[in-house]
């Protein structure tokens, strides 16, 4: 009884300071319910069945970058959409840049093909500014064919 009495103040601080941790935690529960599931829910379900593997990325660009027109060629993966980015040369024209896009498919499996929507950005860092480029294609998994956005 007498350790209550000489550290009432001490106990009561500690008690406090559990019940407003508690309420603090079920308020950040409450603010962000699924903060501990995936941001992409059950949507990537089967990914690995059909992951680009890298080998079938460095194909993709090295055959990209042996193409004249081309200065560099990149691959990044976020959830679903598969993306490539190709920066040109300088005065490369718009449907020769366009054509590249059309390269990537052969390398990809038809199952690839119907899981990832792919984009193409078509870059010209050697370009001044007002020209056609950057350029955006991309292709739905259901589409056979690129659509094309153009930056003016």
């Amino acid at each position: 009884m007498e350790f209550l009495k000489k550290y009432k103040k001490w106990i009561i601080l500690g008690v406090v300071c559990i019940v407003l941790l508690a309420i603090t935690y079920g308020f950040v529960n409450l603010l962000f319910p699924n903060s501990s599931k995936s941001a992409y829910g059950n949507r990537l379900d089967g990914i690995d069945a059909v992951a680009i593997k890298g080998d079938t990325v460095s194909q993709i660009t090295q055959d990209l970058e042996k193409e004249e027109s081309v200065n560099k060629a990149s691959y990044d993966l976020r959830g679903r959409v598969a993306s490539f980015y190709i920066d040109v040369k300088k005065g490369t024209d718009l449907n020769a840049a366009k054509s590249l896009a059309d390269k990537i498919l052969p390398f990809l499996s038809e199952e690839q093909k119907s899981y990832f929507d792919l984009q193409v950005w078509i870059t010209s860092n050697e370009d001044e500014e007002g020209t056609v480029y950057p350029t955006v294609g991309s292709k739905h998994k259901t589409s056979p064919a690129f659509v094309w956005v153009h930056h003016e």
